[in-house]
């Protein structure tokens, strides 16, 4: 899929873009029609910029194919999923020994992380991690056509749950269980 308009990609110093846009530290680099990336501060080598490249540019994709409904969450987990698989294939995902003070695992609890400006940045990382995974999942068992078949449904209008009932034809209930069960497998 290739979306109709350009994605120009602007960059600052690392002054510049913490002045001007105000975001927490966390932020490397972050789409909002254009792709914005700090340079040379947040990128330490060509590898680490096609990362922020990889991953802002699914945003750009996620948000034009979607009609921009896409929940956060969801065009995360995407962004994380192309992102490695472009840079490192085959790569793991490192989950933090603490990692049982994430957030809950269902859709309503990862919604609400990205949400919450406050959020600490542990549990945010934890909602990538997991926002990632959900992808995973669904891509595991309903291959990319079941993943476009969901954001399909979202950008006709649906929620991301009835989008995922469609698309995978499973209950928000069953879905949160099913993903669970999926994390104990592949990360326990």
């Amino acid at each position: 899929y290739f979306p109709k308009t350009r994605t120009v990609v602007f960059f600052y110093s690392e002054k510049d873009f913490r002045e001007i846009f105000k975001m927490r530290d966390l932020v490397r680099a972050f789409y909002d029609g254009n792709i914005r990336i700090p340079l040379p501060g947040s990128v330490s080598g060509e590898k680490e910029l096609a990362s922020y490249l990889y991953h802002e540019y699914t945003h750009a994709i996620v948000s034009a194919k979607t009609n921009n409904n896409c929940p956060v969450w969801l065009s995360e987990g995407i962004a994380v999923y192309e992102e490695l698989k472009w840079t490192r294939p085959g790569g793991a995902i490192n989950i933090p020994a603490n990692a049982g003070e994430g957030p809950d695992i269902s859709i309503q609890a990862l919604e609400q992380v990205f949400r919450d400006p406050g959020a600490n940045s542990f549990k945010l990382v934890l909602s990538y991690i997991l926002a990632y995974t959900a992808v995973e999942y669904m891509i595991d068992n309903w291959g990319m056509k079941g993943l476009d078949s969901v954001l399909g449904a979202i950008a006709s209008g649906r929620h991301a749950v009835n989008a995922i009932d469609f698309g995978c034809l499973l209950s928000e209930k069953e879905f949160n269980r099913r993903l669970s069960d999926f994390l104990m497998k592949k990360y326990v």
